[in-house]
């Protein structure tokens, strides 16, 4: 702002011993220097304002005895702006604003004022060489920034590296130690009932139960590991379990809990998406494990509905005698929120009217209108 004071003021105060008129001064002035305000937000019009304002100092060189009718200060301010458009605009649209000028503005002071042809050579050079000074400044901007991308790139490589060095270390962990006592629970409890066939019933029962248990845990311990290993070497085949696997899943349940669980299903658990399908079968998992463990032995309904745009998840449980409903900041609850929000869905959590623990999730199904399932879920929270 200050170089732009000393500009104006330099430039006024030749203008005035230029032209006849102080008014006529400043307002040449002020359209020769002012432009210069808005250089770094718009560079080309800045360049526009002030090739009309040479032109009006060109067509005042009628009423002048002077041989360049623009002052010094107000050439200094063009050849700044003429730099900021060849730093900022492609040298064709710098080329043709430049030689525009040179049209408008030189050549007519040639019979306005007389202007040489020496002098018109001099300024058509010394814009040349400011245009070919923007142009490389531009090149340079051009390569710096390409250079901070590839850099941030390059970290971005580098820290997806150490993310998939860590993931590895813990797909191998969970392979070399957890995986390998599933393993041994799963052979051994099915060893016992071969090892020990005075064992009664029940407890024959028991370590099947156990055996499925370990086994279904083994299985999805793989999947997992494999997710943490990458999509470069996960094995084929290995799927994380969905809504369609849901009986298998209550079934299990049934058998190694002593709570009684009710399944209700509307609609055709297929036409879920495979993510969503995924995140609503870990959730359920999720509240049958508190439902066990907060209300044991007492009753579940889970209620799945698909249809209307909408899947939704609904596991109500009752409560242990004595108890209240459970609402702490236990990790079970936080994943399925967490669950639920990484897929854009609805959840609430807590006692209904009817003094029953309530799970209701509900997740919209691309491609169809969400309606009503999804209000009703929401206006619960």
């Amino acid at each position: 702002m200050l170089l732009l004071t000393l500009l104006f003021g330099t430039s006024v105060g030749q203008l005035t011993d230029m032209v006849p008129w102080v008014v006529a001064a400043y307002l040449l002035g002020a359209v020769q220097v002012l432009p210069l305000v808005f250089v770094f937000a718009s560079p080309l019009v800045t360049w526009q304002l002030m090739t009309f304002g040479f032109a009006a100092g060109t067509v005042s060189g009628l009423v002048q005895d002077e041989v360049v009718p623009w002052p010094v200060a107000s050439c200094i301010s063009a050849g700044m702006a003429l730099i900021a458009l060849a730093s900022d605009r492609p040298l064709r649209v710098v080329s043709a604003a430049a030689s525009t000028s040179l049209i408008l503005v030189v050549l007519p002071a040639m019979w306005t004022v007389g202007l040489p042809l020496h002098a018109v050579a001099m300024i058509a050079v010394a814009a040349t060489g400011i245009v070919a000074a923007g142009a490389v400044f531009r090149r340079l901007r051009a390569v710096e920034e390409h250079l901070v991308v590839e850099r941030g790139l390059r970290q971005e490589q580098e820290q997806r590296a150490i993310i998939t060095q860590e993931r590895t270390r813990i797909a191998r962990e969970l392979h070399d130690v957890v995986a390998h006592h599933m393993s041994m629970i799963a052979v051994q409890t099915q060893a016992a009932t071969f090892a020990h066939p005075e064992l009664p019933e029940g407890a024959r029962r028991t370590f099947d139960e156990i055996h499925t248990a370990a086994a279904t845990a083994l299985t999805e311990m793989r999947m997992v590991v494999d997710v943490l290993r990458g999509p470069e070497t996960q094995q084929g085949g290995s799927v994380a379990p969905t809504l369609e696997r849901l009986e298998d899943l209550v079934a299990g349940w049934r058998g190694s809990s002593e709570q009684q669980v009710e399944v209700r299903v509307v609609g055709v658990l297929g036409a879920v998406p495979r993510e969503i399908s995924s995140a609503m079968y870990r959730i359920l998992q999720e509240a049958l494990t508190n439902a066990n463990r907060h209300a044991p032995g007492q009753s579940v309904a889970v209620d799945v509905r698909i249809g209307a745009g909408l899947a939704r998840l609904t596991v109500r449980n009752a409560l242990a005698p004595g108890r209240s409903a459970f609402v702490g900041g236990g990790h079970g609850l936080i994943g399925i929120r967490e669950r639920v929000v990484a897929y854009g869905g609805i959840v609430h959590t807590g006692p209904d009217d009817r003094g029953r623990f309530v799970v209701d999730v509900a997740f919209d199904c691309p491609g169809t209108e969400p309606r009503g399932v999804l209000d009703d879920v929401e206006g619960r929270q």
